[in-house]
């Protein structure tokens, strides 16, 4: 298991790409996104390089309700380069995404 450090976003704003192992075979990556107040989140994947500058990285939505109050979670099994937490709107207090990523090392 390969858990990430949580982010976390109080306002309007997408976080940083993060990026993932696409080496791990079998992978999962179990996604929560835990509201503390009223907001608006969404978690974008990609399968571009974030690491090249020369690409803008096209972003697809992982599956989740993630709105209002109500914590969400999702678990991706297909391969991915990097993830980001997504706070389309924002009324009050934090939106975390915690994330773990799972799979077969060394195979």
């Amino acid at each position: 298991m390969r858990p990430l450090k949580p982010v976390v976003i109080s306002s309007i704003a997408a976080s940083p790409w993060i990026p993932l192992d696409i080496y791990i075979t079998n992978s999962h990556t179990q996604i929560d996104v835990v509201f503390t107040g009223t907001a608006t989140a969404q978690v974008d994947y990609t399968a571009d390089d974030v690491f090249d500058p020369t690409v803008t990285p096209v972003a697809e939505t992982v599956p989740l309700v993630a709105s209002g109050s109500t914590n969400s979670s999702n678990d991706i099994t297909k391969v991915v380069r990097a993830i980001r937490l997504n706070v389309t709107a924002y009324t009050s207090g934090t939106v975390t995404m915690k994330v773990v990523q799972q799979g077969l090392t060394g195979v």
